[in-house]
């Protein structure tokens, strides 16, 4: 996809998307200077959201809470809204507006730029966006240095924790946009186990734990995969398990979509199986099992901590014989950094 677009006319308003200017990282770079110093500064570093990471210099504008009725009307009409359904407006620049609702399951962002004319809507050239605008990737209005910006921003789950935000200037039509890419060290540690033998659940722990952090390294990269921590090698030598461990990956598991907490309440939130999820056959103390690990949350959401559950072979079928709670913690910065980002190219 051409990274510059060509001018744009609507309704005799120009609205180009600029060749990219020398100082097209400039924003982005000065955000990832202050992330860098905030990391080094700030105490709870990894505990501030992103608002709040990136101001003063970043500002994120909120929805106007009683937009004219006129402007709300348009965009309802826009967005194929009913009257007084659901919708957000907010002002991008004097006389423009940004209309936006959520739509389905995933909560994907229709947006739609727009000034008023005669009473009007004169819709504007929206910018590219650099995801699907989807479940944890959104935009918003905002400033920077006085000067009106969209933000867009993804939250990244693997393989390194961290976020991105595009900023894209608006000055009297879309200027190139520029990455701040954030990344956070991490650890990974076992908060909870289950099961009625005491000496598996210490002998496997360390084991859970790299499971866990194997399969965060293939997020966004590959499908979910514990290859890392569990080798082939070793599993082949169980061809039955092997088998059994490609099922549990592959089907939907009745009785096995959730924890096996073994009649104990367990603390985390999220015990049932996200479609983030993957297993394979590993060798404690010398005994075989199957190894599901995934990650806890809803339908196909992976929004909870890692799980990580070991069946072993039973007279008819695979039992749980121990099961283990493991949590991702954001420890430092890793990186912040500055770049051109390439516009989403949809695949459907």
């Amino acid at each position: 996809m051409r990274s510059i677009l060509t001018a744009v006319v609507i309704a005799g308003l120009p609205t180009p998307l600029l060749a990219a200017p020398q100082d097209q990282l400039a924003p982005c770079r000065q955000l990832a200077d202050q992330v860098r110093q905030r990391a080094r500064t700030h105490s709870d570093f990894v505990k501030l959201d992103v608002n709040a990471l990136l101001a003063p210099t970043l500002i994120v504008r909120g929805a106007v809470a009683a937009p004219p009725r006129a402007v709300r009307a348009a965009a309802e009409r826009l967005l194929d809204v009913d009257s007084g359904g659901a919708l957000e407006l907010s002002i991008l620049s004097p006389g423009v507006w940004r209309a936006e609702r959520m739509e389905g399951t995933a909560n994907c962002t229709r947006d739609v730029f727009f000034r008023m004319a005669g009473g009007q809507p004169v819709t504007l050239p929206a910018p590219p966006a650099f995801t699907d605008l989807c479940w944890t990737s959104s935009r918003r209005v905002g400033v920077m240095k006085k000067a009106a910006v969209l933000v867009q921003r993804d939250s990244v789950d693997g393989p390194v924790p961290g976020f991105d935000v595009e900023i894209t200037p608006w000055r009297g039509g879309w200027r190139p946009a520029c990455r701040l890419s954030v990344r956070y060290r991490d650890a990974f540690k076992v908060t909870e186990s289950f099961g009625e033998s005491q000496a598996l659940r210490r002998s496997a722990a360390p084991l859970a734990t790299q499971l866990a952090t194997a399969l965060a390294r293939t997020l966004g990269v590959s499908e979910p995969s514990v290859a890392a921590a569990a080798p082939v090698a070793a599993a082949r030598r169980y061809p039955a398990l092997m088998v059994a461990a490609k099922r549990f990956a592959a089907r939907d598991m009745t009785g096995a979509d959730s924890l096996p907490t073994f009649g104990e309440a367990a603390k985390t939130e999220f015990t049932d199986f996200s479609d983030t999820v993957t297993s394979a056959v590993v060798v404690i103390d010398g005994e075989p099992f199957v190894a599901r690990v995934g990650v806890g949350g809803v339908g196909w959401r992976p929004i909870g901590d890692y799980l990580v559950v070991l069946y072993r072979q039973g007279a008819k079928d695979l039992e749980p014989a121990a099961s283990f709670v493991v949590t991702q913690s954001m420890t430092g910065l890793l990186s912040a950094k500055a770049e051109v980002p390439k516009p989403w190219d949809n695949p459907r």
